[in-house]
């Protein structure tokens, strides 16, 4: 059964919020759905299969809000239908909906709040009164509601640090509290000096604080639980045109305007840190991920953004915003989806959007292959599969023909202003002919060839509403008069005025059906009778009806009819074997119906009833609502996507779904290799380049008027011999149509081939000529390849085998092993490191020189850095003979064979090992740098003497084969005489033995067979031809090689049964014996016995070779057996040499790493005796400021104890005065007393805003002097006025308290920040010594560090006993760690070294895959030339075109 439900997917962005739910995953409103799409990452793209597509609950979704914290997403309906709007909370993890929120009496819902760390979401409605719901959705009740009518709030978001804070904006600022009954109250809100302004975006900021964006493109940051302006300032202008939104990070204040600027400020300056611009548009919404690394916006265009942001951004850098597309957006965007088509034989979906965009996606899993955009906005596309064309109607009247050879890049070749109003339909009745309808009522007919696109004819009618095509040879028209008018496809070879008589006598004669109502939308479906079949279509009042049909004349019979629904239709869909039906509303719904019976069906809300946009202009911030329809248009697939059905809507939203479960997969994309055709037709782009190329020819010369009537007779000459050439080659095409039709029907002997009546020959030799061309391009882009491919294997070779003096080689084993023995690979040494080596042994000579002229005199000599090595002097010996031993390849035990060679090899190196520093010497840096050097000559001079072992051992092996050699060809003589088959073993050199062999490619690795072209066949015959004539021109004069084969055969060997002893055998051997006489019966037995006895010689020479064989074959096998045993001892040679070479290189490696840190030490030392120095100046400054300080606050500290003594002393002297009074009693509640407005100003000026006092310019409110007529009664004057004096003093020295008071405070907390600062200071200078002494200590224990290698071995006493006790006094002991450090280190090196050798060893195979590749692409090249040639000259019959 077919359903609705299945899961699909979709792409497009049609407005609404777009939340980044986690640092790899957003989601946004994609039709009547959430779409799930994936960010992209730092190491790779998303794959496609993190897409998702979730059905809404609900109609006409249009607000979405998340809450990441949670993982919930609520969405709520836009607007009123049926019922009253709800609602919808969805957990993303349960993928499921936990709550539905009805909004009784609400037209909609315009915004939505989640409260991050509570239950709490807000709702505002729709117009008129803007009510502002708070809900507990966990518990799904409503817990209060309050209109913000007078601001009429659009937008709403809760304060990120307290869930109970929310604010609203619209044309002004509103700030909500809720209460702990849960009831909403409007906060207080600051003078915001609003204006004119409409705050028209908002968000909030770091500790309760709000940004507010205006129309005009200006800001103001004020505080959200005072209304107060931080930082004292009022609106500024950050842009010239209104503000789309904004976003906060850490430091920055992002701000995106209605132009697609985006403007990143500093969120306390308001300085530009960064301006770039969206190349999508303007930014309506905006999400960070977690990490902020990414931005994730959708535009008011339609396209979702990602942008990557530097974290240096975040730490005022001036690096630039990587601007980038993600994977699954619309770029660029649709706009309303408006008419859809799709391919029978590939997966190909083609779209026409409202922005003039045409573009094809791979369905159903909508992936972008190409986009074309158009200057017009576009309404309808048809497809033509057999001729690989596409055509396109604009809103303009326009009419556009693609050639669709390349889905991924269509190519405009036509365009043409056929009509004065919207192109309405499109149809191809044939491959080469196309016509288009308008809602102006013209009928437009084009022609279509292999060379050109032209108009043929114009029909005119009345004003249409809709068209379909029946069988490719009827127009079905319905037009606003309530008609369907039935037209005849003409012919294409009919003659222009007989067509238009016939269309113009048709319309009058022709009355057309009567319709119930003027049909919006139909469909047309044949069935199995002729000029019968069935119409469906939506009707203006709200119906889907069903007809079925006649022609000639026509006539309907209405079916069936359904009217059940609230929205006008839209659109219709029909499958291909007319049972299935699926309609579109203008309310976004989806019906699937069956033709048998409209009534009933499934129905569901796919897209959004309403597109809502941002206007450019003032007041760009606030949504409008534009009403659109819902669903735009349909398509159910075929063929290659059979089962599957596609939506569009006004949303932006293209939605692919599966009719049901069982739909079959549709097929995979393989692009079409045969050219369309259209494909030879050059482009729109190119004739506009080439007509101005001839504009620019022709000058001014145009200016003369005879000159512009000449050229314009000559234009209308060459256009009536146009219309004259285009009839002569009409009538000649029927004719050759004529003739081929009537050589497919004679007979078989008639028939001629094809290539027997071409005609244009012309057209075949230009055909033939492209395809040379096409061929020659290929070679040459081959070419190019092989080139860039050679050149980079000359450029490896010049770097890891032309830079090497001596080459790696690797000597096998003969026969069966697996061992291997590798040789040293040695780089070439450049001059300077041969000039270093020259310079060290110089200086080093000189030095020992000059110690040794020293040394007699008693004068200091190789004197040591420090004079902690001095103290070591009596173990410095012991172990500087010991390292001396250990660096001349001595050991303690030597093993058998090996002591000569040691020897010899010391006597070699020992004029480089004397010029090598004791190892308690090596305390100065330059020391170090020529000990390095001299150990790396050592190094190589070691590796060169293997080598040469190595070479030696090849020579060896080839003598050994060459011994082989000979003896296998005795072998092969012995066996020849025996008579047996003999399995020699063939021996020869491996490549890996021979320098530069890998390099080489032989035609044995390479499996493909060459291609040999036809010069390269003609040129070997040819050679072959002069071979043989030269073979024979010799063969004639040749006496010698004549007389060798007539005499011997041509060869002087004798042949092998020549050799033997023949033995002629009696003719009457076979003969019975009672035959025989006596004398033949002698003559058989002589001849029996001469044949046993050379039996019995051909056994014993038999035995003889054979035991010789097997000798020969012990001998080979020894011969082996010797060598391999040789390889084995030259392996172990191999590992006693590299565990020297490793020994020296641990020693360079020491050496090295010692010269860094005591680099990094000097660096380290600066800068912490700079940071020392500049800590020290801060603590010394914030030292004196705070002692400065101090006494200005003491001296202020004794003024306002004065103030007070003197308060203290008006209000004693008062009691004093008036104690005896008889009043006394009023007297000091009036004394007292303070007027409400007094206590009122006083409570402002105490406010926690601490900018209201700076905003009304005033420090406080003065209250109010008394009269005399508040005094009571029956007090004299001398003493009212002595009281109002005194309360006037009171009141004077109140107010300088108080305000010294808050001085006093500020001050105080000022001292309080100078002794923190203070603090801070003298922890940061203690810091930094504290680092600079540790690194001192540090670098003073590494400066007695002096490494040196000791060789150990198992079981073996590296010290004896009294050198132990005599030099205990200087010993040291060492940790363990540092041993264990030794051995990482010496393992790491190892390793780095046999990576090395790896690469050394693998770069022959990239030489081996350059070189194959390039003759593979060769062979390639002459395979696609060959098969273009047989393609074009391959005769096209019925049966081949069936196929």
């Amino acid at each position: 059964m077919n359903s609705l439900d299945a899961k699909a997917n979709a792409v497009g962005y049609g407005g609404g919020e777009v939340a980044v739910l986690s640092d790899s995953r957003y989601v946004h409103l994609c039709g009547n759905a959430l779409r799930f799409a994936p960010c992209p990452t730092d190491d790779e793209l998303a794959s496609s299969n993190e897409e998702e597509l979730r059905w809404c609950e609900g109609a006409d979704v249009g607000v979405i809000t998340t809450c990441r914290e949670q993982g919930i997403i609520a969405y709520a309906e836009r607007h009123k239908s049926l019922e009253d709007p709800r609602i919808f909370v969805h957990h993303v993890k349960e993928n499921a909906v936990v709550a539905v929120l009805s909004c009784h009496g609400e037209l909609g819902i315009c915004a939505l709040a989640l409260c991050r760390h509570s239950h709490r979401l807000v709702a505002i409605g729709d117009i008129p009164d803007h009510n502002i719901m708070l809900w507990d959705w966990r518990k799904k009740c409503k817990l209060s509601s309050i209109s913000a009518k007078m601001s009429r709030a659009v937008n709403v978001s809760f304060d990120p640090a307290n869930t109970n804070v929310f604010a609203s904006t619209g044309t002004t600022l509103q700030l909500w509290e809720i209460e702990e009954n849960d009831e909403v109250v409007s906060c207080y809100v600051g003078d915001l000096h609003k204006e004119d302004r409409d705050i028209v975006h908002h968000c909030w900021g770091a500790e309760g604080t709000l940004f507010l964006a205006s129309d005009g493109g200006e800001i103001l940051h004020v505080s959200a639980r005072t209304g107060g302006r931080v930082g004292g300032r009022s609106w500024a202008r950050v842009a010239d045109c209104g503000i789309a939104s904004l976003a906060v990070t850490m430091k920055h204040l992002l701000v995106c305007c209605v132009d697609g600027q985006m403007i990143w400020l500093s969120n306390d300056s308001y300085e530009v840190a960064m301006s770039m611009k969206c190349s999508q548009g303007a930014i309506s919404s905006i999400s960070f991920t977690s990490d902020y690394h990414r931005l994730v916006a959708g535009t008011t265009q339609g396209s979702i953004v990602t942008y990557k942001i530097p974290p240096a951004l975040l730490s005022d850098s001036e690096e630039e915003v990587e601007e980038e597309q993600t994977c699954s957006e619309l770029e660029p965007s649709l706009g309303s989806v408006l008419f859809m088509r799709a391919f029978a034989s590939m997966p190909v979906l083609c779209v026409v959007g409202s922005r003039g965009l045409f573009s094809v996606w791979l369905a159903p899993a909508m992936r972008l292959l190409s986009s074309v955009r158009f200057d017009c906005n576009l309404s309808i596309v048809a497809l033509s599969e057999e001729a690989k064309v596409a055509a396109l109607g604009s809103e303009d009247g326009q009419v556009m023909v693609l050639d669709m050879s390349d889905v991924k890049a269509p190519r405009t070749v036509f365009s043409c202003p056929a009509h004065s109003s919207r192109v309405l339909g499109l149809s191809f009745p044939s491959p080469s002919l196309l016509l288009s309808a308008s809602s102006d009522g013209s009928v437009v007919f084009f022609s279509i060839s292999r060379g050109s696109v032209s108009l043929l004819r114009r029909l005119q009618m009345e004003e249409v509403l809709s068209v379909d095509m029946y069988q490719q040879t009827h127009l079905f028209v319905s037009t606003k008069s309530r008609r369907l008018f039935i037209l005849p496809v003409p012919e294409h070879g009919e003659e222009e005025q007989e067509q238009e008589a016939v269309t113009r006598g048709g319309q009058e004669e022709q009355e057309g059906a009567v319709l119930p109502a003027a049909m919006i939308s139909f469909k047309v479906i044949a069935s199995s009778q002729p000029n019968a079949g069935r119409l469906v279509g939506w009707l203006a009042d709200r119906s889907l009806r069903s007809f079925t049909f006649t022609l000639l004349p026509l006539s309907l019979r209405e079916m069936s009819s359904c009217k059940d629904f609230s929205s006008p239709g839209t659109s219709l869909a029909v499958s291909e074997d007319g049972e299935v039906l699926l309609a579109g509303g203008a309310d976004g719904r989806l019906y699937l119906k069956t033709l048998a019976s409209l009534e009933g069906g499934l129905q569901r809300s796919r897209h959004r009833r309403l597109l809502w946009r941002l206007p450019s202009g003032r007041g760009a911030g606030r949504e409008r609502g534009e009403r659109k329809a819902g669903v735009s248009c349909l398509e159910l697939g075929n063929g290659a996507m059979r089962g599957w059905f596609f939506s569009g809507g006004h949303d932006s939203a293209i939605i692919a779904q599966p009719l049901n479960s069982r739909s079959s997969k549709p097929l995979d994309f393989v692009p079409s290799s045969s050219p369309g055709l259209l494909a030879l037709l050059p482009s729109l782009e190119e004739n506009d380049a080439q007509e101005g190329e001839e504009a620019a020819a022709e000058g001014a010369g145009s200016a003369d008027p005879v000159l512009e009537k000449r050229k314009s007779s000559i234009r209308r000459r060459r256009a009536e011999e146009g219309g004259v050439i285009r009839e002569q080659l009409e009538d000649l095409k029927e004719k050759f149509d004529m003739i081929l039709s009537n050589n497919r029907t004679c007979p078989e002997e008639e028939r001629l081939n094809r290539t027997d009546i071409i005609v244009d020959v012309k057209e075949r030799q230009r055909l033939l000529d492209m395809a040379d061309a096409m061929v020659a391009n290929v070679r040459q882009e081959i070419s190019r390849v092989n080139d860039a491919k050679e050149e980079e294997a000359l450029q490896i070779k010049s770097l890891c085998f032309d830079a090497m003096e001596v080459t790696q080689l690797v000597v096998v084993p003969l026969g069966k092993g697996s061992e291997r023995l590798y040789s040293f690979p040695l780089k070439k040494q450049t001059e300077e490191e041969l000039k270093a080596f020259e310079r060290v042994t110089m200086m080093r000579k000189i030095e020992m020189r000059e110690n040794e002229l020293r040394a007699p005199h008693n004068l200091p000599c190789d004197v040591p850095s420090n004079d902690l090595v001095l103290s070591m002097s009596q173990f410095k010996d012991h172990l500087a003979a010991r390292g001396q031993k250990l660096r001349g390849g001595e050991t303690d035990e030597k093993q058998d064979g090996e002591g000569g060679e040691e020897q010899e090899e010391q006597e070699e190196d020992k004029e480089v090992t004397d010029l090598l520093y004791n190892a308690m010497d090596l305390t100065l840096r330059e020391r170090k740098l020529n000990q390095i050097v001299l150990l790396r000559q050592i190094i190589r001079r070691i590796k060169t003497r293997f080598n040469q072992k190595v070479d030696d051992l090849i020579k060896f092996k080839s003598n050994q084969i060459d011994k082989i050699d000979e003896k296998n060809a005795r072998l092969l003589e012995i066996a020849e005489e025996i008579g047996v088959e003999e399995d020699i073993l063939k021996l020869d050199l491996a490549d890996s033995e021979r320098a530069g062999e890998s390099l080489k490619v032989k035609d044995s690795e390479i499996q493909a067979e060459k291609y040999l072209s036809a010069a390269e066949k003609a040129a070997r015959e040819k050679q072959k031809e002069e071979e043989e004539a030269r073979k024979a021109a010799s063969a004639k004069d040749d006496g010698v090689a004549r007389a060798l084969q007539e005499m011997m055969y041509g060869t002087l060997e004798v042949p092998k049964k020549e050799k033997e002893i023949q033995i002629e055998k009696p003719s009457f051997y076979d003969f019975p014996p009672d035959t025989l006489t006596d004398e033949q019966v002698k003559l058989i037995k002589e001849y029996d016995k001469q044949v046993q006895l050379m039996e019995e010689e051909k056994e014993k020479l038999r035995k003889t070779l054979e035991a010789e064989a097997k000798k020969i074959r012990g001998e080979i096998q020894g011969v082996i057996d010797a060598f391999n045993h040789r390889l084995t001892s030259h392996i172990e040679f191999r590992r006693q040499h590299n565990s020297r070479i490793l020994e020296v290189e641990l020693e360079v490696s020491l050496l090295l790493d010692s010269i860094v840190k005591e680099e990094d030490y000097k660096m380290h030392f600066d800068r912490l005796t700079r940071k020392v120095d500049t800590t020290y100046l801060d603590y010394t400054g914030s030292t004196s400021a705070m002692k400065e300080f101090r006494r200005e606050l003491e001296q202020f500290r004794e003024e306002y104890e004065t103030l007070l003594n003197e308060d203290k002393s008006v209000e004693k002297t008062f009691k004093k005065e008036f104690v005896d009074s008889p009043f006394v009693d009023e007297l000091t509640k009036l004394f007292k007393k303070r007027k409400q407005q007094e206590a009122e100003a006083e409570g402002r000026a105490l406010t926690l805003d601490p900018f209201a006092g700076k905003e009304t310019g005033r420090e406080g409110a003065r209250p109010e002097p008394m009269s005399m007529d508040e005094l009571p009664d029956g007090l004299s004057r001398e003493q009212g006025e002595r009281f109002l004096e005194l309360r006037g003093s009171k009141m004077e020295l109140e107010m300088a308290v108080k305000s010294n008071a808050k001085k006093l405070l500020a001050m105080n907390q000022h001292m309080s920040e100078l002794k923190m600062l203070q603090a801070e200071a003298f922890q940061h200078y203690e810091n930094a010594k504290e680092a600079l002494k540790t690194l001192q200590d540090e670098h003073l224990m590494d400066v007695f560090n002096l490494y040196m290698l000791v060789k150990l071995k198992q079981g073996q006493v590296e010290l004896d006993g009294e050198s132990m006790h005599d030099a205990g006094n200087d010993a040291a002991m060492i940790e363990r760690e540092a041993t264990e450090r030794l051995n990482s280190l010496i393992k790491t090196l190892g390793q780095e070294k046999i990576s090395l050798m790896i690469e050394t060893k693998d770069f022959r195979k990239k030489i081996h895959l350059l070189d194959w590749t390039n003759q593979s692409l060769q062979f390639q090249a002459e395979e696609v030339a060959e098969n273009t040639r047989y393609f074009q000259l391959v005769w096209v019959t019925k049966e081949l075109q069936s196929v």
